[in-house]
């Protein structure tokens, strides 16, 4: 059953409003190149991206005039609030085979589908009850219209951002010897839901001591001791969007060879932000920290690429890194975060996310870099 007269209606000069629609436009563009009569998504990240609703079950049906949203019962408050400029379709009664009534009620042929996200049983089921269907996969044409951020999501990211740079500072003071790196993960991630984070980017990273050795060296039960480094990846969730961060510190005074690798990274963390720009490819930007730190000597302690885009994933693309020969486009958001990982003593790493332009990198975080020492 459709509700068409649920529907509340957004103040059409809106930010959001005119953003969506302009999503919608760009996706409606892909489907005449493709010779598309439909699209269908169902993944979670598109469907938040062009609908605006959040809630964990539902289908997306685009056509060159129309749109429609199909959930159940759950739902159907959420999505007339969230995705007025939907029609809605009332699935209760179980979503693919409502939503397959709608395909072929709407004589629909050629469809996109959301590779990704699309099951297989789904695509069976969808082919078994549409003969008529040709599916077409979207994969890197859907996720290629969310690389450059448009105002809403940097109004979303800048606050993601401002959440979790302020979460940090709060919980330094908690960081001292004998505290847990799962007790530090935990007041961290309690801090950034405080100011009204949805939640952490991800499962928080603490490593301390040799564990910092490990880059994705998720939080344990290990306490922090004095002179221990300790490398704090995170980053918060807000209206969907994540921000991604890391920062080193240290408890007591660091050795002196650790103080070298602190100051080897930052380095090349400076100078990859400092000249990072639009333009270069992502072999090039990824070269401009790699090669601080083989010159350092310590090249082979460099484990992972220099960084990746991100948004409503916290892993998007463009990456800077050796694989990635495409050149980087103005407006994208990209982290830049090298590291050193020396198994059996410890490791250090220091992340910005940075928005790229043809002048240059302008980065999202506030914290700074420098060394720091927090008392024992």
């Amino acid at each position: 059953m459709t509700r068409k007269e649920n529907k509340a209606e957004a103040p059409e000069n809106s930010e959001e409003v005119i953003c969506r629609a302009q999503r919608l436009a760009a996706l409606r563009r892909i489907m005449q190149e493709e010779s598309l009569t439909a699209v269908l998504i169902n993944g979670r990240v598109h469907t938040l991206w062009l609908s605006g609703f959040s809630g964990t079950e539902s289908y997306l049906l685009i056509t060159p005039e129309e749109q429609y949203i199909l959930t159940d019962s759950r739902y159907l408050e959420q999505a007339t609030q969230q995705a007025s400029k939907f029609e809605l379709v009332d699935a209760t009664s179980g979503h693919l085979p409502t939503t397959c009534n709608l395909i072929n009620k709407l004589e629909l042929t050629r469809l996109g589908m959301e590779s990704a996200a699309l099951s297989f049983g789904e695509l069976i089921f969808i082919k078994e009850n549409c003969p008529q269907v040709v599916p077409v996969p979207l994969g890197s044409e859907l996720s290629n219209l969310r690389r450059i951020k448009d105002n809403l999501e940097l109004q979303n990211l800048r606050q993601a951002f401002a959440l979790a740079d302020e979460g940090f500072r709060r919980t330094l003071s908690f960081i001292k010897a004998g505290r847990t790196e799962k007790e530090i993960a935990a007041t961290l991630e309690y801090n950034m839901r405080m100011l009204g984070a949805d939640g952490p980017s991800f499962t928080t990273i603490v490593a301390s001591g040799t564990r910092g050795a490990l880059p994705h060296g998720v939080a344990t039960d290990k306490r922090i001791e004095p002179g221990e480094g300790i490398t704090i990846d995170f980053g918060a969730l807000y209206a969907g969007y994540h921000s991604d961060l890391t920062r080193t510190v240290f408890l007591g005074e660091p050795s002196a060879e650790m103080r070298e690798i602190y100051e080897t990274v930052l380095k090349a963390q400076l100078h990859c932000q400092t000249n990072l720009k639009a333009g270069m490819t992502g072999k090039e930007g990824d070269e401009l920290a790699r090669k601080v730190i083989e010159d350092a000597g310590y090249g082979r302690y460099f484990r992972h690429s220099t960084g990746h885009s991100l948004g409503l994933e916290v892993h998007e693309s463009p990456s800077l890194s050796p694989n990635n020969p495409d050149s980087l486009p103005a407006g994208i958001l990209i982290t830049v975060e090298p590291g050193i990982y020396i198994p059996g003593l410890g490791g250090v790493r220091i992340e910005d996310t940075v928005i790229l332009s043809e002048d240059g990198a302008t980065s999202l975080t506030e914290l700074p870099k420098e060394l720091l020492i927090l008392p024992t």
